[in-house]
């Protein structure tokens, strides 16, 4: 298996990544990985990590990157990072293989699939509400 190469520069733009974060003592926090679905930029991920994370993301002193080219390449990178650093706030034990990637792979774009329908939906009961409230006027 080839080694990547990390750095602190964050990547400015879309693609898929393995990121590791470490506490101010050099403690590892948590391994993560960009752009399973699709290419991502860290920030987005580092927004939702802010919201989702709240209880432990404010001890991140450090991040570094590591360029993956597939998505299969950063799921198998981030596995092995867990494995080897065992990571405060990461569920350890995960095994990835060529199926499981595959596996999780499927899930990500069915669970993208279901967030594009959800935010349609969400227009256009919008949509909906905005002709609702015409028709109201109207009958007044």
């Amino acid at each position: 298996m080839e080694t990547l190469e990390y750095t602190v520069e964050m990547p400015a733009t879309p693609g898929h990544y393995v990121y590791r974060t470490w506490a101010d003592n050099g403690s590892s926090l948590y391994v993560g990985a960009i752009g399973l679905g699709r290419p991502r930029l860290p920030a987005e991920r580092f927004r939702e990590h802010a919201a989702d994370h709240y209880w432990w993301w404010p001890d991140v002193a450090r991040i570094d990157f590591a360029i993956c080219e597939t998505p299969d390449q950063a799921r198998v990178e981030e596995d092995r990072q867990i494995k080897l650093l065992s990571p405060m706030h990461n569920k350890m034990g995960r095994v990835v293989t060529e199926s499981h990637a595959r596996e999780r792979a499927r899930q990500t774009r069915e669970l993208l699939a279901l967030k594009r329908r959800k935010r349609d939906l969400l227009a256009e009961l919008e949509t909906v509400d905005t002709a609702i409230s015409a028709l109201k006027c109207k009958l007044i």
